[in-house]
């Protein structure tokens, strides 16, 4: 499969496939012997990644700003990077709202 056939499929998939493509993807990267490599090499993955962390920061950005338009009750609690992790944990609470009252967030953790 070429490059250009992965970047179709994918298109054709929903944005949850496709994100936790990416994440598959990089964390196949990461465990790569990274001894053998040459200095040029290193300088390319810095120059690659870092474009990922900026994109993915724009990305992140947006989503934020979308979710904050939305004014949804949303804790993040903690976010796992733990690479060994089967998914990443996040806890968000249950909102509800009581009549004649603004929002309100319990903090709950849910599976």
């Amino acid at each position: 499969m070429t490059v250009e056939d992965c970047r179709a499929f994918l298109a054709t998939q929903g944005r949850d496939t496709v994100l936790a493509t990416i994440v598959d993807l990089l964390q196949l990267v990461h465990g790569m012997d990274k001894s053998g490599m040459v200095p040029e090499q290193h300088g390319n993955a810095l120059t690659a990644l870092g474009r990922v962390r900026d994109l993915s920061g724009l990305e992140m950005s947006e989503h934020a700003a979308e979710l904050n338009k939305s004014e949804a009750c949303v804790d993040w609690g903690s976010v796992s990077t733990d690479t060994n992790a089967t998914s990443p944990q996040v806890r968000l609470p249950i909102c509800f709202t009581l009549a004649n009252s603004s929002p309100t967030c319990q903090k709950h953790s849910l599976p």
